[in-house]
Order: C-alpha cells, then sequence, then structure tokens
C-alpha cells in the first residue's frame, strides 16, 4: 500500500500513538477476473496504484488523484461502490516501533483496460502465488482481492498454500516450495476428482479461448 496519511493519536491515558490512513483504488477489470497491481518504488513488491496521501483532498478524491498519475489522465479512474469500501486494521512491527494502520479500499474501473503503463493485471489465483512468494507490500491485497473477485461466481473455493503446514522448512523458503503444494492439490488431487465427476478429462480443453487470460 502507498498511499497513506500519518498524524499523532493519543489513547485516553494520554499515550501518543503512530496512526496511518491508507486509501487507494482497487481496480478490478470488467469481468470481475483481475486486479490491477503496480511494483512499488519502495517496496520492490506488487501493490494496489495510488500515491501519499493529501489532506487538502476527500479519501475518495486522494484515491482516483494518485491512481490517475500512475495510469495517465487519459484513462480514467471510476469508483464503482464508493459507499462500500474494504476496511482493513493492522498494527505493523517497525523495528520495534508499533504504527496502527487503517487501509481503506475503493472498488475501481478504468476506461481504458488495454493501456495501463507498468501496472499489471493479476488474476486471483496470481496473487495468492505472489502472497505465497512474500512478493506482495502487505496481506491486504490479497483479503481484498478476495473479497472483491469472489463476486464473479457463489461457487468460489480458497486454496492458500499458508494453510498447510511444511514441517522442517524453514520460512524463508516456503515461497520455493508452495507451487508443489498447489500442483499436488490442483492436478493430482481435485482434478482427478472433478473427472470423475464431470465424466470429462481435462486433457480434452472445452474451455480454451471461451474467456480472457
Amino acid at each position: 500500500m502507498t498511499t497513506f496519511f500519518c498524524l499523532p493519536a493519543f489513547d485516553f491515558t494520554g499515550k501518543e500513538h503512530q496512526f496511518t490512513i491508507a486509501t487507494c483504488p482497487v481496480v478490478v477489470d470488467q469481468n470481475s477476473e483481475k486486479i490491477l497491481l503496480h511494483m512499488g518504488t519502495s517496496t520492490g513488491r506488487w501493490q494496489f496504484i495510488g500515491g501519499r496521501y493529501e489532506d487538502n483532498a476527500t479519501f475518495r478524491e486522494n484515491a482516483i488523484a494518485h491512481g490517475q498519475k500512475e495510469l495517465g489522465a487519459g484513462n480514467q479512474i471510476t469508483l464503482t461502490d464508493p459507499e462500500n469500501p474494504v476496511v482493513l486494521y493492522d498494527i505493523i512491527d517497525l523495528h520495534g516501533y508499533e504504527e496502527k494502520t487503517l487501509l481503506i479500499h475503493y472498488r475501481a474501473s478504468v476506461s481504458d483496460e488495454e493501456n495501463t503503463g507498468k501496472a499489471k493485471w493479476f488474476s486471483l489465483a496470481e496473487i495468492e502465488i505472489l502472497d505465497a512468494k512474500n512478493q506482495t507490500s502487505s496481506p491486504n491485497v490479497r483479503i481484498v482481492a478476495e473479497k472483491f473477485l469472489k463476486n464473479y461466481t457463489e461457487k468460489l473455493t480458497i486454496i492458500d498454500t499458508q494453510d498447510f503446514k511444511l514441517e522442517g522448512i524453514d520460512e524463508k523458503y516456503r515461497w520455493i516450495i508452495a507451487p508443489t503444494i498447489a500442483s499436488t492439490i490442483l492436478v493430482d488431487r481435485l482434478a482427478f476428482h472433478f473427472e470423475d465427476n464431470t465424466k470429462h478429462s481435462l486433457d480434452i480443453r472445452r474451455y480454451y479461448r471461451q474467456f480472457n487470460y
């Protein structure tokens, strides 16, 4: 997340806390299949488009304005459901110092899905892989992607490799092993049962060229 506004906040005892408010447009394609992410310059990881919060604008205006800087003036960002943002709260440990963060995400669309500059489209499955490899700036990317893209189908099942224990494997190497977990579950197990129930071999790709990739 790159949009933020930091201000001191005090609890009822008078103790000061650092509080960060962040807003961003979560751009979803017209088929509700993919979400637009860009590589953060400060984090070096994939995140939602946006920029630093300016206190002379509302949260909605800020989300649009800084997202617009990323895409260019010719590609119009529209908040498609401004009354129902996804709001997440987290406490981040910054080298022993706690920063309380409120993240406000607005579902959005763009007028030109083909020309998005350096930003790229990612499906939910691709975002989960990025998250497993620690290549997203924060877990909020995966969490919000799941919430927004679930509207595409009522039969969506999320398979997160983080839910599977890897005893004896150091966490920093987990991203290397994670794809084998997904392959074992999807190809070796679920695919077998899918073929059995549908009576259709997955070697025959009848879905080929039926959807946008």
